[in-house]
């Protein structure tokens, strides 16, 4: 009740000259939802957060919300981000972290504000099954995590390693990252979370006693109601499937009991849509408003701009009509005025030529200037040539060298002395292909001739594999794409659509060998 108050008041002076009252009052709402929230009255909570958001816009322009006052628009809409997101509202859960994401980068609460933001769309998209817009969060948080040792960036790999395994069928490689994330967990929340994921992964690749293992304990213990149900539904199955019928019907009959929660939520989330949809169409009238106020602004100015020329325009007529009326008054100076006339004249013809005369030395010695300067630029540009020649030679060595390696030397005439076409099947060049110790080898040369080439492919991507990283390598070699196809036992086109698929990746407006020899230096 205190607080219904407090919010009351704050509003009956909200929109005053100061900033204070203003804040306040967003303050007293934004707290009101949260204590909604906490008593699970969705609806009321959604109402206050949207209250508040529409106090600050109401008072501020955007360009004003920095500081404080973006910390607290970026709480709000992170808290209607949890809100929908726990209705499985994804449009306005994603409309709404975006809209965060854009206040946390103007005033970040920590350094995994703006990273985990960008896991919770990502997140959003996934549900969505919009693979391509989750996929490109994943990625954009992934780069943007300041460090792995913390609870955001545990759940992020965790998501990705399945996102991976249901979208490119990397089982093991999912399993792996998920145990490690697992280990990993601060408290036995975070660990269930985490057997959740790992059952769950089991359960779809059909290992069933495994999937147990881990769900059991989720459904046992886990206290998120969503992550708890799932479990039941899971664990229905998987005693159904072993024929242990009274087992499932235990969860079945859980799950029943759950319906009519579900059922409420639907109603819920209807409410939700609406009052969110509302406050959309409030915020776009406030702003065609605002439209609407500046082009009327610039229709008065235009306006101005008008009417201030033909104001000028006028001033020379009435001033020719005051000279006019004097001029019979100036008459009796008329020949005084033209004498000074004259003097004034020969005065200016004499400064005129004194100035010429300095004129013309000033060119001069612009001129002299010129020259030198012209002197030193042609001086400048030939040690710069000899400097590029030097340059060159320098990188030629260095290419020659990197050549003659033992196992580059070995690479290039395993395929330079064969006759090797775009239509070559592998089986045709078995002689060719790298066989593990050579591949390693060689990419042990290429990483020591050419420091941290490998460490910038995998800053522009992370997620770079081991193959496509030889084939990088295997342009610095200068052979063509048939030859590399021969050398990975992959056909012609095939290398062609991974040599394209790794430029895009990489995000290069060139030819993948010209950029892998300008990052090692060649060119």
């Amino acid at each position: 009740m205190e607080l219904l108050r407090a919010a009351d008041y704050f509003d009956s002076i909200a929109f005053t000259q100061s900033e204070t009252p203003v804040l306040l009052s967003a303050r007293a709402h934004y707290m009101k939802g949260v204590g909604y929230y906490e008593r699970d009255s969705v609806t009321e909570a959604c109402r206050e957060y949207l209250q508040a958001l529409e106090i600050m816009e109401g008072r501020f322009e955007e360009k004003d919300l920095v500081g404080k006052k973006a910390r607290f628009m970026a709480l709000t809409f992170n808290r209607l981000f949890d809100l929908f997101s726990s209705q499985y509202m994804m449009e306005p859960a994603i409309s709404c972290a975006q809209q965060a994401l854009v206040f946390f980068r103007v005033a970040p609460l920590s350094a995994y504000s703006v990273p985990n933001t960008l896991y919770q769309i990502g997140v959003q998209y996934d549900a969505l099954d919009e693979i391509d817009s989750a996929d490109y969060y994943y990625a954009l948080a992934l780069a943007q995590m300041p460090d792995t040792t913390n609870l955001y960036y545990r759940d992020l790999r965790s998501s990705v390693a399945l996102f991976d395994y249901l979208h490119n069928q990397q089982g093991a490689a999912a399993l792996q990252i998920l145990k490690q994330m697992t280990d990993g967990a601060d408290d036995e929340e975070e660990r269930l979370t985490r057997y959740f994921t790992i059952g769950s992964l089991f359960f779809m690749e059909g290992m069933y006693d495994s999937a147990l293992v881990y769900l059991q304990p989720v459904f046992n213990h886990k206290s998120n109601k969503e992550i708890k149900l799932q479990a039941a539904d899971y664990l229905a199955k998987i005693h159904d499937i072993h024929g242990e019928h009274d087992k499932a019907e235990a969860y079945i009959r859980f799950l029943a009991e759950h319906k009519v929660m579900v059922a409420d939520n639907k109603a819920e989330t209807s409410k939700l849509s609406t009052l969110f949809q509302d406050y959309i169409n409030r915020k776009q009238q406030r702003q065609a408003e605002a439209e609407q106020k500046a082009t009327h602004k610039r229709t008065v100015m235009r306006s101005l701009v008008i009417f201030i020329p033909i104001v000028l325009m006028l001033i020379p007529v009435l001033a020719w009509a005051l000279k006019k009326r004097q001029r019979k008054h100036l008459m009796a100076t008329e020949t005084a005025a033209r004498q000074q006339l004259e003097a004034t004249r020969l005065q200016y013809k004499q400064q005129l030529q004194q100035h010429q005369a300095e004129v013309g030395k000033k060119l001069d010695e612009a001129e002299e200037r010129l020259r030198q300067q012209k002197a030193q630029t042609e001086a400048l540009k030939l040690e710069m040539e000899k400097q590029e020649e030097a340059e060159i030679e320098k990188n030629t060595n260095k290419d020659d060298a990197f050549l003659c390696e033992t196992v580059c030397k070995k690479i290039r005439d395993s395929v330079l002395l064969r006759s090797i076409t775009t239509r070559d099947l592998p089986i045709e060049h078995k002689e060719v292909v790298l066989d593990e110790d050579t591949s390693v080898l060689f990419c042990n040369i290429v990483n020591q001739r050419f420091e941290g080439l490998e460490a910038q492919l995998r800053k522009r991507y992370p997620r770079i594999k081991a193959q496509d990283v030889l084939l990088c390598y295997l342009h610095l070699l200068d052979l063509d794409e048939k030859q590399m196809a021969a050398l990975l036992n992959l056909t012609y086109s095939a290398v062609k659509k991974k040599i394209v698929r790794l430029q895009v990746y990489l995000e290069i407006d060139e030819n993948l060998a010209n950029f892998m020899k300008k990052q090692a230096g060649l060119r």
